[in-house]
């Protein structure tokens, strides 16, 4: 059509069509790159989303008892009453030590058994040990004890006590889930991604369960026993 009408498409029309079009596809191209680069990150972000809502929903649904049991718990059970499991199986996504113990050398074990207490908004929290510490009754302070410590006289202001070590697992470092048992053990069993310091958990803390009192002791609370037992010229415990 350009051929036929020299008069109306001259060569200057031509240019000019052609310095917009690049000028233009200049433009757009910059834009196009910002975009895309935006669209990629807003795309894995959602896809995070997406596998932490499925986790959620799914673990949800498949450790908690069933409705009509949960109905039928005092008014303020223990927080793991609601668990149809005591235990899971926490894996490493790609280990292959399962199901020997073997010794990593100071890194964490690629398996291990987790007592679950209960979920969080980000995830699940689970008990793997039991530690003594030293409370203080007058304020909110705590701190930390060897069992030989443990052993100890302190004055009655304090008291020992037995808290549970927890850790925060979060959805995204929960991969995979497989509910059945095998020739092994029968606990479920939580596949994960070991991507905070080669740990699944993106904290820890203390949980104290003693006399009816279920409470987590605030890291901020935390002192060195040394310190502690001087602030009144308290003697420290020999093994302190």
């Amino acid at each position: 059509m350009i051929d036929a009408d020299a008069q109306t498409y001259t060569v200057r029309v031509l240019q000019v069509w052609k310095e917009r079009a690049e000028r233009d596809a200049k433009h757009r191209l910059g834009k196009t790159r910002t975009v895309s680069r935006s669209h990629a990150a807003r795309n894995r972000a959602e896809t995070d989303v997406r596998h932490e809502l499925r986790m959620k929903e799914g673990l949800h649904r498949l450790l908690l008892k069933p409705i009509e049991e949960l109905r039928l718990l005092p008014r303020f059970p223990s927080r793991t009453k609601k668990f149809k499991h005591g235990e899971v199986i926490i894996r490493e996504v790609g280990d292959r030590t399962y199901p020997n113990t073997k010794d990593e050398g100071g890194r964490l074990s690629g398996w291990f058994n987790l007592e679950l207490l209960d979920f969080y908004h980000n995830g699940i929290i689970g008990v793997i040990g039991i530690e003594p510490v030293l409370l203080d009754t007058e304020v909110r302070r705590w701190a930390e004890l060897t069992h030989e410590q443990s052993k100890e006289q302190f004055p009655e202001r304090f008291f020992v006590a037995k808290v549970f070590k927890t850790v925060s697992i979060p959805w995204r470092n929960i991969r995979l889930y497989d509910m059945s048992g095998d020739d092994y053990y029968a606990q479920p069993k939580l596949y994960c991604e070991f991507a905070d310091n080669g740990t699944p958990y993106e904290d820890h803390s203390q949980f104290l369960i003693s006399d009816g009192r279920e409470e987590e002791l605030r890291s901020e609370d935390r002192v060195e026993l040394t310190s502690m037992l001087n602030v009144r010229g308290f003697p420290s415990p020999k093994d302190a």
